[in-house]
């Protein structure tokens, strides 16, 4: 490991250019378990909220760049890109829905799915870690209004689900980011997102 010197701004500019190599090196892998996640949200909307969109991404550079010094800083988060204590976005999906009817079909499925989860099992299966999943709505007081959205944190494991291949997500064993949200509540982050960001 690194030896560096949370306080010393040489360090944690060399300790930033390692962690912008190492997602380099991963990146190229990245992509294919993003479109195998594309696949499994695609048949979970199909069957739960036919109408929904479904987007995928892999994190760009300058993202994680900024993330890892915006909120993981080495000497709370030494280890950003690790499968395990690392970023859980750098593969992230999201189902956009029409009703709060249809969000709630999806979130139905995507806990159903996580509760036939096994470990150690061979059969395909999709594993949440519910001490990181959230639901935003939570967060807001009865007469406000804001983004509401379910966030979750997964893994994806064996070789098929849904009957969509895996293998490449599942190998991996990184988590990834799945969030559900109304088409309302997401028009509503991204204006609030670019004024946010505009505003720093």
């Amino acid at each position: 490991a690194m030896s560096w010197n949370a306080d010393g701004a040489e360090s944690l500019k060399a300790w930033h250019a390692q962690q912008l190599r190492a997602f380099i090196e991963i990146a190229p892998a990245l992509q294919p378990a993003a479109e195998e996640l594309r696949g499994v949200l695609r048949r979970i909307a199909d069957e739960a909220a036919p109408h929904a969109a479904v987007h995928v991404r892999v994190k760009t550079l300058k993202s994680v760049s900024e993330k890892i010094l915006r909120g993981s800083n080495p000497s709370r988060h030494p280890q950003p890109l690790s499968p395990d204590v690392g970023l859980s976005d750098l593969v992230g999906g999201q189902i956009i829905t029409y009703t709060r009817r249809d969000t709630e079909a999806v979130c139905r499925w995507i806990e159903r799915l996580g509760g036939e989860h096994r470990p150690g099992s061979a059969a395909g299966s999709l594993e949440i870690d519910h001490r990181v999943s959230e639901d935003t709505a939570s967060r807001l007081l009865p007469d406000q209004f804001g983004y509401t959205s379910h966030h979750y944190i997964i893994r994806l494991h064996g070789a098929e689900l849904l009957g969509q291949p895996i293998a490449a997500a599942s190998g991996s064993g990184r988590k990834m980011e799945v969030q559900v949200t109304s088409a309302l509540s997401y028009a509503w982050s991204v204006v609030t997102h670019s004024r946010t960001y505009k505003s720093d």
